[in-house]
Order: C-alpha cells, then sequence, then structure tokens
C-alpha cells in the first residue's frame, strides 16, 4: 500500500489521534493549510515526493470512472475533465510521518482542477450511500464520508501544479487535494471514485496549527539586535 507520506500506518494513525488532542485542546482547526499571508510556492522541482511503492505504469487509455451507488455513472477522459469548468487553489501539502521525528515534509502549490463535489453531485449519489471510496492505479485507496464530502467546498482533482501539468512524481494524471489534510489522504494516480452504500473507512485528519522554525538553528547563539526568522 503506498501511503503519500512515506511513513508507517502505525506512524499516521498515531500522529491522527494526537492530532485530534490538540484539535480538541485549540478548539479551532481551520479548512485552510495556511494562517496569515499564504506562503510562497514551492518550485515544482523541489517539491517533496513521497512514496512506499514507487511509481505506476499509467494506462495510455487512462480515464477515470466514477461509479457505484450513483443514478448516473461518470467516465471522463483527461480530455473531457479539462473542458469542464476548473478552479485553482493554493494548498499545503504536509506529510508529517512520525510525529516523534521533528521533521516534516512540507511543500506550498497552486492545484489546478475540477471540484470533487461537482463531480460526486454531477453522478447523482443514491439515498443508501455513505462513503465514497478512491481508488489509485498503485492500488492504494481511501473511503471518507459522502455527506462530509458534499459539505466541503475546496477539494479538487487536480491535473495541474502551479501552472504546469501534475508531473507523474507528484500523481499524475490526477490526484486528490483536500487543503487542510494531512498528505496521506491526497490520493495519487486517481482512477477510479467509487461511492458506496458502506461506511466510511477513513476519516479527515486536520492539520492543527503549528510552525516549525528552520532558521536560526537549534542552539544557535545570536548577537544582540535583530534577526530574521524562517521556517
Amino acid at each position: 500500500m503506498n501511503l503519500l507520506s512515506g511513513a508507517s500506518q502505525g506512524g499516521m494513525k498515531r500522529w491522527g489521534f494526537i492530532a485530534a488532542l490538540v484539535a480538541l485542546a485549540i478548539g479551532c482547526v481551520p479548512s485552510d493549510s495556511y494562517q496569515l499571508e499564504p506562503p510562497a510556492l514551492t518550485p515544482v522541482d523541489q517539491f517533496f515526493v513521497a512514496n512506499d511503492n514507487g511509481v505506476p505504469t499509467i494506462p495510455a487509455d487512462w480515464r477515470l470512472t466514477i461509479d457505484g451507488e450513483v443514478a448516473a455513472p461518470l467516465e471522463l477522459t483527461m480530455a473531457s475533465l479539462m473542458n469542464l469548468p476548473a478552479t485553482t487553489t493554493k494548498a499545503t501539502l504536509v506529510c508529517l510521518g512520525d510525529p516523534f521525528d521533528p521533521r516534516i515534509l512540507a511543500g506550498n502549490a497552486d492545484w489546478t482542477g475540477v471540484p470533487l463535489r461537482a463531480l460526486l453531485e454531477a453522478a447523482s449519489p443514491l439515498s443508501g450511500a455513505q462513503s465514497v471510496i478512491f481508488h489509485c492505479i498503485d492500488g492504494y485507496r481511501v473511503s471518507f464520508s459522502l455527506a462530509e464530502l458534499l459539505q466541503r467546498e475546496d477539494d479538487l482533482l487536480a491535473y495541474r501544479m502551479n501552472g504546469v501539468t501534475l508531473p507523474l512524481l507528484q500523481g499524475y494524471p490526477l490526484r486528490l487535494v483536500l487543503p487542510g489534510d494531512t498528505g496521506a489522504s491526497w490520493v495519487q494516480w486517481l482512477k477510479r471514485i467509487e461511492v458506496s452504500a458502506a461506511p466510511p473507512l477513513n476519516s479527515f485528519s486536520p492539520i492543527p496549527l503549528h510552525a516549525q522554525f528552520l532558521n536560526p538553528r537549534g542552539g544557535a547563539v545570536l548577537a544582540a539586535g535583530r534577526h530574521s526568522i524562517s521556517g
């Protein structure tokens, strides 16, 4: 199974538990993945790459299928997806890995694609549908509550990143973008969206407000005066 965070399932589960406690403690977890001023974009060639099972081969006849407990199944080529109304969302992808390891993989990008909610609504889920299962070419999958997904406004099926075609190492031809959620939910190489009557197996893991200072380094001794702090 491929985890975008490059971390073990155990590590992600531990982090999910810790994140939930922190969220309760601060009383407010925003849907956006940054606060204050929007962060600078991370160049595509410098954006981190994390996966467990390597990069899959993309079929030449790739299509996105939306089926299951729906009244109007969809089969979309990349051309048909790109003909639909698109939106661009600035969001930060954060792979936290082991919560006891201070290293955090993070990158900021403008993600362009089709709003997920619009496609789900176009497929017309049936009354008994409870969850949405995202199937990927490499065999990885996650499932979330249909009702919650229909309430979220910023989720995307992205095919562009910082204005260029989504790179293969970042999930080409299509990846799920869930602003504010941990990286393990941003599935790559998406091929099928299944609306199901089964309960969801996954829950959203919002990233609590946090900061990591990279300059000055820990333990550095600074002369008296003004200094810039970044991270």
